[in-house]
Order: C-alpha cells, then structure tokens, then sequence
C-alpha cells in the first residue's frame, strides 16, 4: 500500500519529525493541530480563536490532500483545559456540521509550550480553599444549629457570641421540626430511648439523630458550602487586597525611615 506525505503552506509547519499528514489509496491519516498560523507563530486570544486556527490548518491539510473538512469520519480533541469545553464546542460545530465521531479529553502541556492559561494555577488553589472554609463555616453554624434545636448535651464548637452571630432560619441540612407538644426531635428521641429497643448498628446506636443521616448531611452540608463559596473567595480577595496595601504602606514607612536615617 504506497502512502504519501502530504504538506502545504497554508497550515502550521510539523513541530517535529512528521509530516502534515499521510495519503493513502483508502484514507487521509492527519497530524494534529495547535493554534499556529503558517509561520510557526502561537496565536494569542480566546478558545474559540484557537479553535478556529486548529480547524483551518486541518481545512488547509486536507485540501492539499484532495479532500475537505466534509469527509472527516473521526475527531480527537485534545484540551489543557477542561473548562474550555462548552467554548470550544460554540466553534467547532460551526465547522462539523456534518457531527463526525470524536474524542475529547484533556492533557497537562501541548507541543510548542501550550498549556493552560497561568491564571488556572492561581484560581485552582483559591476556589479549593475557598471550598475548605465555606465547609468549615457551614460544619460550625449547623453543629450550633443542631445543639439549640434537638437539645445536645454537649456545647457548640464556637463561643455563645459567635453562636448568636452565626444562628438563623434552619436551612436544607438542618432538621428543625418539632411535635404539636412542643419537644424537639432528639428530645423525643432521648425520652423514647429507655421504652425501646436500642438496636446498634456500624454508625452507632439507631437513636442517634445526627449520625444515622450522616452521609445524607454531609452531601447537603457540601452543597451550601459551594453556594457560599463565591462569598468566601470575595472575602478572601478583600483580605488579600488590604494586606497586600498594608505591606506595600509598612514597606514604605521603613524606606522612608531609613532614608531619614542615613540623611541625617
């Protein structure tokens, strides 16, 4: 079976020892594709703009070869970011109409130094302990939460101050009914206990009213803190903002004093 190399101008120059692609009696076999003009250059802009550059040196490729964009049976998308999937998708079904099969994952680094924008590293870190302390904040106010309204023996993790600032309207991972009588449930739960059988089981006795929903909790408990995290990641912004001038006024005080010094 003879195959063929296949090069044009039009598309971005091979990065290594291959060729642009490969033309055999049955099919076009081609290279992939990063967002180079023809000149080699990385272009610089959205991923929709990137997007656009890969499919037109693919569009150039296959013309040399005597085929089109039309005739394309199979696609692998390779992304540094998977954030960059719905974006990238808005610009290639312009191109595809025809919704060939395709692959899409994503890598760490792609040839020619392309790797995911630098900013990622940076909100990468802040959205995750962002989500820490939004958890934490949430594990704090319902545990206070829970010892005011099912009536818990042992004292709230955080200071009666703190406990009056945190405390309002039960949400969605705490329970707060109460019986026509008055009495709360783990209230009830503890009167019942001596009348009943107390049956134990691999999370404890069943008339513990918090750990026999535990998973059930935790799963709303990580729902709010992701509702809380956008203002968490602002406070954190703010914070960072005010000791960064803080630093930048403290290191020009001791500047100051010290080109006073030697003035003097």
């Amino acid at each position: 079976m003879s195959a063929t190399p296949v090069y044009t101008k039009n598309a971005a120059p091979p990065a290594g020892p291959y060729s642009q692609a490969i033309k055999t009696p049955t099919a076009i076999y081609c290279s992939g594709q990063i967002p180079c003009d023809p000149e080699g250059n990385l272009i610089e802009g959205t991923i929709q703009e990137k997007t656009r550059q890969c499919i037109n040196n693919l569009k150039a490729v296959l013309e040399e070869a005597g085929s089109s964009l039309e005739k394309v049976v199979k696609v692998n998308v390779f992304l540094a970011d998977m954030g960059d999937f719905a974006s990238m998708n808005e610009e290639y079904a312009k191109w595809f109409t025809h919704k060939p099969a395709r692959s899409c994952v994503a890598v760490k680094q792609l040839p020619k130094g392309f790797i995911e924008n630098p900013i990622t590293f940076i909100t990468t870190p802040l959205y995750f302990i962002s989500f820490l302390i939004s958890l934490a904040l949430v594990d704090l106010r319902n545990t206070a939460r829970r010892a005011h309204y099912h009536g818990e023996q042992n004292p709230p993790r955080v200071p009666s101050w703190l406990h009056r600032a945190i405390f309002y309207q039960p949400s969605r991972s705490t329970t707060t009914d109460r019986n026509s009588s008055g009495v709360s449930p783990g209230q009830r739960l503890k009167d019942e206990a001596p009348a009943r059988k107390r049956r134990v089981t691999r999370g404890g006795l069943d008339d513990d009213y918090y750990h026999s929903h535990q998973r059930k909790l935790l799963r709303m408990e990580a729902e709010e803190a992701f509702e809380m995290r956008r203002w968490v990641m602002i406070g954190l912004i703010v914070i960072s903002l005010g000791l960064m001038w803080m630093s930048w006024k403290l290191v020009s005080w001791g500047l100051g004093a010290v080109k006073a010094l030697l003035r003097s």
